[in-house]
């Protein structure tokens, strides 16, 4: 318990810190619009391709937990659409709920998690498995908010939010460096180096802002039943494939439940808000996912033996 409870309460810590700058007014929104944009656009892109090219990433590469990633994720897309539909929600509430249950915060609450637990090697996996299962997850999440809208595919929101990302851009480009092995200049990995370190305690401060406890009052059946299927079903899937694969013990197989675990991704809002889903379902699953996956995380380290 105190092993488990040392690697994620930093994590946690800075978040909390985040929520008690944004409640006493230390920080405004412009600062927290401007650091999203800094570290998405800028910081995170620059850690993920310093840490890919600087080890040895193809040694990292695994097809069996990628496989069983993308697998995870369709296979509780569709029985959030089947719950969806039994209980006759809305259509914009359908479809949100259908992509909020799959689409995880990796970015700025499971990769410092993963660096937390596993260092610098748990980091650079769940950067892999984001350069590959990104693209799908936005794409599937604009088909299913689209839906809501009669069907029609919006392959502008397509490409700008799946294949023009800074995220998986920087990846794919650590992964060239690497397989080409180009070289920057060393003052150029030196100031990466710098910047990344800064990166991660950033994201989670930022994350910390967002939060809003009025959010807590707004749709509690749906927000506990998101919750249930982000938290705990979504990983659960993926670990009980892992186990039917017999590789429940392997690193990466261990990195993959953790990402997956992670809360409501802080982009959900945005992209419910720009094609007319669910705002209020959006933003209250991001609110109450992160604060419940702190003990989300404590019962995935437990039950893959990380305690």
């Amino acid at each position: 318990m105190t092993e488990v409870i040392s690697i994620i309460s930093p994590v946690f810590i800075l978040i909390f810190i985040g929520f008690l700058f944004q409640m006493t007014s230390v920080v405004d929104r412009n600062f927290v619009l401007t650091s999203n944009k800094l570290i998405y656009y800028f910081c995170l892109p620059v850690l993920l391709f310093y840490k890919i090219y600087s080890t040895s990433v193809f040694d990292d590469l695994d097809l069996r937990t990628l496989s069983i990633m993308f697998v995870s994720i369709l296979i509780i897309n569709m029985l959030s659409l089947i719950v969806s539909y039994l209980f006759k929600l809305p259509a914009k509430t359908r479809n949100t709920f259908s992509f909020v249950t799959f689409r995880g915060n990796f970015t700025y609450v499971g990769l410092p998690v993963c660096y937390a637990a596993f260092g610098d090697k748990g980091l650079i996996t769940a950067s892999l498995f984001m350069a590959f299962t990104v693209p799908f997850i936005n794409m599937l999440s604009v088909v299913m908010l689209n839906l809501g809208k009669g069907g029609k595919f919006d392959i502008i929101v397509f490409f700008k939010n799946s294949l023009i990302n800074p995220i998986v851009l920087a990846c794919i480009t650590g992964l060239i460096f690497a397989l080409l092995h180009i070289k920057p200049y060393d003052f150029v990995l030196n100031s990466m180096d710098m910047i990344s370190n800064m990166t991660l305690p950033l994201a989670l401060l930022c994350i910390g802002t967002i939060i809003d406890i009025n959010q807590l009052a707004i749709n509690h059946f749906l927000v506990l039943l998101t919750s249930i299927f982000k938290l705990l079903l979504l990983p659960l899937i993926a670990y009980a494939l892992v186990v039917l694969f017999g590789i429940e013990k392997e690193f990466n197989a261990k990195v993959l439940i953790i990402l997956l675990a992670s809360p409501c991704a802080t982009i959900n809002y945005v992209l419910a808000a720009s094609l007319k889903g669910d705002i209020d379902l959006a933003v209250s699953s991001i609110v109450v996912t992160t604060i419940l996956s702190g003990v989300a995380f404590i019962f995935w380290f437990y039950l893959l033996g990380l305690n």
